[in-house]
């Protein structure tokens, strides 16, 4: 099917239905049930993408808009199977309630004011990637289940990434003198984890378990009942003048570090 202006487009199939776009910046799709693919990028803007519980989307594009943003909102499955990666970018926002996998790399584009959203909201959410790389002004926030295979990575400051759920990455670097990273649950990085100018937060009865600790002017607030495992040994920089560094309970806080 080839739609070339389409405002709204509801599909409702039992089947599969590949959409190619003409011209179609402003694109509201509803996936009520099929097997929908997007096969390339056209440059969507504005708009929402919609998939219901039980319905499929295969997303080969490499990014989610051009520009003026596009809100995606998913109970069904996603599959963003483009090899070069998935860009959430541009005033983009991701609702994923559902499963949704990037076989790729998922970056989010830089450009201050762009600012975009992912949000892993629910306990059934699941989100699967080769890596992910937080730029410029977005947020991730998962209450679901996160397997990222490779790095998560910050590479700038004013980003808020905050897990509530299960996150499982193979290495981290936090940096860029942020204090806006919350673990309320459990967190596991596999090898190396990199905290370099910033904080990082250790919410109430949180978890974290790390291969390797690496920390360079940075330092981790403890709250009561919160505790780390760093399994394989860890390196300590040395830190700038009048800079703290290290493990810090808040008063009357019971925590631990091993």
């Amino acid at each position: 099917k080839e739609l070339a202006r389409p405002y709204n487009v509801y599909v409702n199939v039992n089947g599969n239905l590949t959409i190619k776009r003409i011209g179609a910046t402003h694109f509201n799709l509803y996936i009520l049930k099929g097997n929908v693919t997007l096969p390339s990028n056209y440059g969507e803007q504005a708009g929402i993408i919609s998939v219901a519980e039980g319905a499929t989307l295969t997303d080969q594009r490499s990014a989610t808009a051009a520009n003026q943003g596009i809100k995606i909102y998913n109970r069904g499955t996603i599959n963003a199977n483009n090899a070069g990666g998935y860009d959430v970018g541009n005033n983009s926002t991701i609702y994923n309630e559902g499963k949704f996998t990037i076989s790729g790399a998922m970056s989010y584009s830089p450009g201050a004011g762009n600012t975009s959203y992912f949000i892993n909201f629910g306990d059934e959410a699941e989100l699967k990637a080769a890596s992910m790389t937080l730029n410029s002004t977005c947020h991730f926030y998962t209450g679901g289940k996160v397997t990222i295979s490779g790095e998560t990575k910050v590479t700038q400051q004013g980003i808020v990434w905050i897990n509530n759920g299960h996150y499982t990455t193979k290495t981290m670097v936090f940096s860029a003198h942020n204090g806006t990273f919350y673990n309320y649950c459990q967190l596991f990085c596999q090898q190396d984890c990199a905290f370099k100018d910033g904080q990082f937060n250790m919410m109430k009865d949180s978890y974290a378990e790390f291969g390797y600790g690496v920390f360079n002017n940075f330092h981790v607030n403890m709250k009561d009942g919160s505790g780390i495992f760093i399994k394989n040994g860890s390196c300590f920089g040395q830190q700038g003048a009048g800079i703290a560094q290290g493990f810090f309970a808040e008063s009357g806080a019971t925590a631990y570090v091993r």
